[in-house]
């Protein structure tokens, strides 16, 4: 009785072989395909971190400042779990500091757009020690502490009868610049 038993055991350990090796076999062309859906997923982040950032640019322009806001902040948020996956990415730091710039030109409180300007500047160092900036983002700098060396709101004039330049007009932070 026992060889039956033990012709039993070895189909079975040779069935448990099999079943781990197809296992292994499966995860690893699980593994190189999670690659590429991860790749899809943060384009498809990085989309809709640019629509908030359209909704955002249009909610500026019609005048609704907490509404750009918000969609400026959504953009954000996505743009830096995007960043958080690929932290090394050039051009997730770059579209951080587009959002920051967006973010910083709907706020009103003083301290926090300077803050949020800082945290920008502080992603331009990166990208420009890594001699990352692409000829169209090499005047951020300027731009960044042009804005943080502006004067409260208080102490600037009153503002003429002009038309208010969105953050993506010709200012160098516009469509494109993500």
């Amino acid at each position: 009785m026992r060889a039956p038993l033990s012709r039993s055991k070895k189909h079975l350990e040779l069935s448990l072989a099999l079943v781990i090796g197809l296992a292994l076999l499966a995860s690893h062309a699980a593994s190189a395909q999670s690659e590429t859906i991860d790749a899809a997923y943060l384009a498809t982040m990085r989309q809709r971190s640019m629509a908030a950032d359209a909704i955002g640019d249009f909610k500026l322009r019609i005048g609704d400042t907490t509404g750009a806001r918000s969609a400026y902040q959504e953009g954000l948020a996505l743009a830096r779990q995007i960043l958080a996956a690929e932290p090394d990415n050039r051009q997730w730091q770059a579209d951080i500091v587009v959002s920051l710039w967006k973010v910083a030109a709907a706020t009103t409180d003083r301290s926090v757009k300077i803050s949020v300007l800082q945290e920008a500047l502080g992603f331009v160092d990166r990208l420009e020690s890594q001699g990352a900036l692409e000829a169209n983002q090499r005047n951020w700098r300027a731009m960044i502490e042009a804005e943080i060396a502006k004067p409260d709101a208080e102490e600037q004039p009153a503002p003429t009868q002009r038309r208010r330049r969105s953050a993506h007009s010709a200012d160098g932070f516009g469509a494109g610049q993500h």
